[in-house]
């Protein structure tokens, strides 16, 4: 299908393109995919593009947002919850319940950034992250924060306001 940009694009389903995903990753390059599902909301939505670099010699904690290969062979791209040892459990942030454990080596990449339009957002900056586990914390407002965001309300209440017919045009 053509995109906004005269270029023809392709959806491709992420187990056709796992093998080139880990490869690229392994070889240490930086590797841009499109995000599918409502699990991340409201920190990643569906249909954003989210920037993964390689996750090999990353120390993991909680808050960390991680792609990673499930015993069951999918990928997920999940937040850390918990990091113990050698292993990690994962939650998405729009999930109650946190899965694992999963195996250190099974986290593939570590999300750095989301794309929003033209903008770019770090999630691994110092704001974003303590973002991240603030959100985790606060599971029991989660289910409403999560509404307001699906139905295209501010998190905090801070709306851009429209201006009115006869207000002033500077």
């Amino acid at each position: 299908m053509p995109s906004d940009d005269g270029r023809t694009t392709r959806e491709v389903s992420t187990r056709h393109l796992a093998p080139l995903i880990e490869e690229a990753l392994a070889a240490g390059r930086t590797v841009r995919m499109t995000a599918t599902g409502g699990s991340m909301i409201p920190f990643i939505g569906h249909g954003e593009t989210v920037e993964l670099v390689p996750a090999a010699h990353r120390r993991l904690a909680p808050g960390d947002i991680v792609l990673a290969r499930m015993p069951s062979s999918e990928f997920v791209l999940h937040r850390v919850a918990k990091a113990a040892g050698h292993s990690v459990f994962l939650q998405g942030d729009a999930q109650s319940v946190a899965v694992g454990p999963v195996n250190r080596d099974a986290v593939l990449a570590v999300a750095s950034g989301v794309f929003r339009g033209n903008r770019r957002l770090a999630l691994d900056s110092g704001l974003m992250r303590a973002a991240g586990l603030v959100w985790m914390r606060g599971a029991p407002i989660r289910p409403f924060a999560i509404r307001a965001t699906r139905s295209g309300k501010a998190l905090v209440g801070i709306r851009r306001r429209r201006p009115s017919a006869d207000a002033p045009v500077a």
